[in-house]
């Protein structure tokens, strides 16, 4: 299976009206830090403004672009939250490059799995200026600072099974 349909399989599942039995909020914090110091790792390599929130592929290869038509279907799905559609089709488009060259290049691991992990275990985020709260089905709230010095780091927040 090639990875971007891997990638529509994972988006396509998430649900986040069922609360996870193997996700936490605890977890949920740490897999979202590792996925911003991930973003941190990747902005710094490519001279990326925007960190957190950028379509990263878009700086690697400016004529990615997703079908029309899967765009569309994702269009569709209700999302708890703007940023959660943005960064399903920012995993999306990195899912295009994700084994190119050029990525492999910078030896630096997939920024969105993170991410996809903590919606996989039906948690969500948005933001709040510098501030995101993460929240989860089972009604636990915590938030996490925007700050870049805080993810400065090459130690993972969180060892990740994939």
């Amino acid at each position: 299976m090639k990875e971007i349909e891997r990638s529509i399989a994972r988006i396509s599942s998430l649900d986040f009206n069922k609360p996870s039995r193997n996700h936490d909020l605890m977890q949920s914090l740490l897999l979202f830090k590792e996925y911003l110091r991930r973003m941190l790792l990747w902005s710094q390599a490519l001279a990326v403004r925007g960190w957190p929130f950028t379509i990263l592929a878009k700086y690697i290869d400016p004529s990615v672009q997703i079908d029309p038509t899967i765009e569309d279907q994702f269009k569709k799905i209700l999302y708890p939250t703007p940023f959660i559609r943005t960064t399903c089709m920012s995993y999306l488009m990195w899912a295009l490059i994700e084994n190119t060259p050029i990525v492999n290049s910078y030896a630096l691991p997939n920024p969105y799995e993170p991410l996809i992990q903590m919606y996989e275990g039906g948690y969500y985020f948005y933001r709040e200026h510098h501030v995101v709260v993460i929240e989860g089905m089972k009604g636990e709230v915590n938030t996490i600072m925007l700050t870049p010095d805080l993810y400065n780091t090459d130690i993972p927040f969180i060892s990740l099974d994939i």
